[in-house]
């Protein structure tokens, strides 16, 4: 054996101790003449190993999407075939080819690249699984490795609550937001002055919410929910912004949301000018001089308000931003509402309404059923809206004293003479601020 002659025997069997690895047999016959037989030899290869499988590609604890390469090797010097299964997460028994269960791929050759197998997980549920790699060598020697992974192929949810699509903001603005995923990772607000979309700046990035177990567990499943609340300055003076959301969970999946919103043209205080709503139901006129410098100011219409006016309101809410500006008390601003007839109840007429923080208090107002509007000087912003009253009871009702309502001809008609003289006019004593 290996160039190493045994002792003369006249079994026809040996027991030989050998190693593993390839070695050279050799035998001859010797009669008691002494005369020899020709040598005759073989080659043998002792092998007691199983293959070395290796999953290097997902490791444990991954979470996976979409179309995943399977990477690792086998090591293996008879090697015969190999399968790789995906079997539930809690299978502890290595799993066997059968009608029911099969595997994801098999070869009978080592592949040439590191990739073992591509498993495409959207034929999957999105839960936990187990990669099983089985090797088998030529003497039928048997090895596996597994890993256990995630599949998830949903995409996170993310909503923008405000400001809202096509809002008219000042530079100051919150944005509020919230999004969830089962395995959310990042999120990123950015903002962009361009309206083709190809050029973004980032306002705040959040990552590494998710953290993989260092022993390579998978965390229970449940839905994480972030609320995001975030303070910002719009940098330019004025004109359209798009704001973007995205969110991205560990697997790679991402979601996004884009919405424009309008940054207004200062109001120059010397000029004075008007601002409307996009309904133009609603317009505020600041006369020259009535602010005290150029400012920034909005109307936007309010789908829903915490709190409704304490009578039936006939008019959308327009909020007027920023709530906190005073004007000057010499020379307040105009505020016109239109309104439709038809939705006034019989002996009903519209009165204006105004709310900062607290209740509704009735302003009054100057109606001109001819031109279905109604207006009143006012000294601050905040929401307005139109509620209807009975016509007698506007002097004595919503909170209004009578003694505090005059009937006040106009000082000046900061727009000429386009408010009509035969209609009472209803104020407080003094502008709404």
């Amino acid at each position: 054996m290996d160039g190493r002659w045994s002792e003369k025997t006249k079994q026809n069997t040996a027991t030989i101790g050998l190693e593993n690895g390839q070695h050279q047999f050799s035998v001859r016959a010797i009669d008691h003449h002494f005369n020899a037989s020709p040598l005759e030899s073989l080659a043998i290869i002792v092998k007691t190993e199983a293959p070395d499988p290796n999953i290097n590609f997902p490791t444990n604890g991954d979470v996976l999407r979409g179309q995943v390469y399977i990477k690792g090797n086998i090591i293996d010097n008879d090697f015969a075939d190999y399968r790789v299964f995906i079997t539930e997460a809690n299978r502890d028994k290595m799993p066997i080819e059968t009608e029911t269960e099969k595997p994801i791929f098999v070869a009978d050759a080592l592949p040439r690249t590191t990739t073992l197998a591509i498993w495409k997980t959207e034929d999957f549920a999105d839960k936990d699984y187990q990669i099983w790699l089985l090797a088998q060598d030529e003497l039928e020697h048997k090895n596996y490795t597994k890993v256990t992974v995630r599949v998830d192929n949903t995409l996170p949810t993310v909503e923008i609550l405000a400001p809202k699509a096509n809002q008219r903001v000042l530079k100051q603005v919150t944005i509020s937001a919230v999004t969830s995923d089962m395995n959310l990772d990042s999120y990123r607000l950015e903002f962009s002055t361009d309206s083709r979309g190809k050029s973004w700046e980032q306002i705040y990035l959040q990552a590494g919410l998710y953290q993989k177990s260092e022993d390579g567990l998978l965390p229970k499943t449940e839905l994480k929910t972030v609320e995001i609340n975030r303070d910002w300055e719009i940098l330019i003076l004025g004109g359209s912004v798009w704001i973007r959301l995205t969110a991205t969970d560990i697997a790679g999946n991402t979601s996004s949301q884009t919405l424009q919103i309008e940054v207004p043209t200062a109001v120059v205080t010397r000029e004075g000018s008007t601002i409307s709503p996009q309904d133009q139901q609603a317009e505020l006129y600041f006369p020259p001089n009535t602010l005290s410098q150029d400012e920034i100011v909005t109307v936007n219409a309010l789908p829903e308000v915490e709190i409704e006016p304490p009578v039936r309101r006939v008019s959308q809410i327009y909020d007027f931003a920023p709530a906190t500006l005073r004007l000057n008390a010499i020379k307040p601003a105009t505020l016109i509402l239109s309104y439709d007839p038809s939705q006034l109840s019989a002996g009903k007429e519209p009165v204006i309404f105004h709310r900062t923080d607290g209740a509704w208090k009735a302003v009054g107002g100057a109606p001109n059923p001819e031109q279905q509007t109604i207006s009143a000087a006012v000294l601050s912003l905040g929401q307005y809206t139109l509620g209807e009253m009975d016509k007698i009871q506007a002097l004595d009702s919503a909170n209004l004293k009578p003694n505090s309502l005059t009937c006040q001809p106009r000082v000046f008609s900061p727009k000429g003479n386009s408010f009509s003289t035969t209609h009472h006019y209803l104020v407080h004593s003094g502008p709404a601020g």
